[in-house]
Order: C-alpha cells, then sequence, then structure tokens
C-alpha cells in the first residue's frame, strides 16, 4: 500500500475480500471473517467493526465512522465540499481494467454498496483505494451538495454507476443553478487546491 500523499512511502498489509474475491484469493482462517471496516482496509478479524456510521454517513470525525470522516473543513481550514462531513473507508486498488465503459465500477474489497476509487493516478494496482458510496444519480448520495461522479477519469462513455463526491459548483452543470447548486446556507467559492473548481462553503 502507497500513501497517497507521500509516494516514497508504502508498507505491505494483509487484505481480504468481503465478497466477489479474485480467484486464488485466499479465505480468511476458520473462526474469522472478512471485515471491510478494518483501519488499513479489508482485514480477517474475529470481532468486526461495528462502530460507527457507515460509509455515506455523515460524520465530523474518525470516530463517527466505521471507516474515516472526510471531514466538511480540511485541516488547512478551508472547506473540502463534503458538507456534513462523509464516511468513507480503505480498500485495494484494483488493476486498470477493472475500470470499464459501461460497466459498474469495481468494488474490489470495499463494503457492499461502495466502489474503489484511487485517491490520485500515481497508484498502482495493490495500492490504497477509497472506499465511496455508488450512485447512479445524485439523489442516491443522501444529501444537497453532493454529486454523482460518473465520469471517472473522463472515459467519454461513463461506467454504468458512479461515486457520492462534492458537486464542482463551478462546473456548468451547476453554474446556471440557483445558489450555483449548493444547499441553503452555503454559497459557492473557489476551491483551496484548485480555484478552477469550486466547492459548497457554511455561510451565504
Amino acid at each position: 500500500m502507497i500513501d497517497p500523499t507521500d509516494p516514497s512511502f508504502g508498507a505491505c498489509f494483509p487484505a481480504c475480500y468481503p465478497s466477489d474475491a479474485p480467484p486464488g484469493t485466499p479465505p480468511c482462517a476458520p473462526g474469522l471473517v472478512c471485515d471491510p471496516y478494518q483501519m488499513l482496509g479489508a482485514g480477517c478479524t474475529a470481532t468486526p467493526n461495528t462502530q460507527g456510521g457507515r460509509n455515506g454517513a455523515p460524520c465530523t470525525m474518525d470516530s463517527d465512522c466505521g471507516g474515516i470522516c472526510l471531514r466538511e473543513i480540511s485541516a488547512d481550514g478551508s472547506p473540502s465540499g463534503w458538507i456534513g462531513g462523509f464516511c468513507a473507508s480503505v480498500g485495494r486498488l484494483p488493476a486498470p481494467s477493472a475500470y470499464q465503459t459501461g460497466q459498474p465500477l469495481p468494488m474490489s474489497n470495499c463494503p457492499v454498496g461502495n466502489v474503489a476509487i484511487p485517491p490520485n493516478r500515481a497508484l498502482m494496482q495493490g495500492d490504497m483505494a477509497i472506499c465511496l458510496k455508488a450512485c447512479v444519480v445524485d439523489a442516491d448520495c443522501g444529501r444537497p451538495g453532493l454529486h454523482c461522479n460518473r465520469d471517472i477519469f473522463a472515459l467519454g462513455v461513463p461506467p454504468a454507476d458512479g461515486f457520492c463526491q462534492p458537486l464542482d459548483c463551478m462546473s456548468p452543470e451547476y453554474v446556471t443553478m440557483a445558489n450555483h447548486g449548493c444547499p441553503t446556507g452555503y454559497h459557492c467559492q473557489p476551491a483551496a487546491m484548485m480555484p478552477s473548481t469550486g466547492v459548497c462553503a457554511r455561510g451565504s
């Protein structure tokens, strides 16, 4: 697993698959189950993690989630666009061939109902993926301010489903909407890391 914030750092961790394991993947030992909500991704355990919200639930800190919390306010104090926070988890990145136009995005060893998304394009098969709630339309993401991204890697013909992420309130899809698509109590502002895109930030 490569650290997506520091590609020079990596380590190997055991992994398992809750369902649809690739051929040749060994199962968990007797008495153990594959839990997709372990700290370092899906792992075999005798005591599955039942604490915290499942992926897609609102959160303010990691302890609110079974996995990790994508906070509404980033560590640098800037708005992330994840309105209300968003629970996610960590999984194993599948091969690039798993991402096909017209087909569902790969679940890999993410929880059921989630898809494995690479944090950046530098990562390779076996590295860390972010497990995000799967969707087909924006409403599947559960609350305003979130968007169902069905154009991963700009494939042209989209996959059969997508994943939930903050909407880009400066994109043509939202710029003509009332309040740029942001919910009441929020406004559109340039994203801190990519000023050409926009995030919904608290305040009017």
